[in-house]
């Protein structure tokens, strides 16, 4: 699975849960799936994150901090 079907699964399961219309032991079942998920996930954003910053690394190795274009959009709608 990809991580936006693992994800779009995840949000599901939450969903499901919120609910609270099923049996415990099912709701049990999907609570150890959407951890499964979580973890999938995370871990993804992780390596994603990684390899961001290696990419982003300048010639001596360090990170290279660039200003991120959207900042401005943001403090114009109030946003943090």
């Amino acid at each position: 699975m990809t991580f936006s079907q693992d994800f779009n699964t995840l949000e599901t399961i939450v969903g499901q849960l919120e609910e609270d219309t099923m049996e415990l032991e099912r709701s049990l079942e999907l609570f150890e799936e959407g951890v499964r998920l979580y973890r999938r996930c995370s871990h993804a954003l992780q390596q994603s994150e990684q390899r961001v910053a290696m990419l982003l690394e300048n010639e001596d190795g360090e990170p290279a901090e660039l200003p991120w274009e959207g900042a401005e959009r943001d403090g114009e709608n109030g946003d943090a």
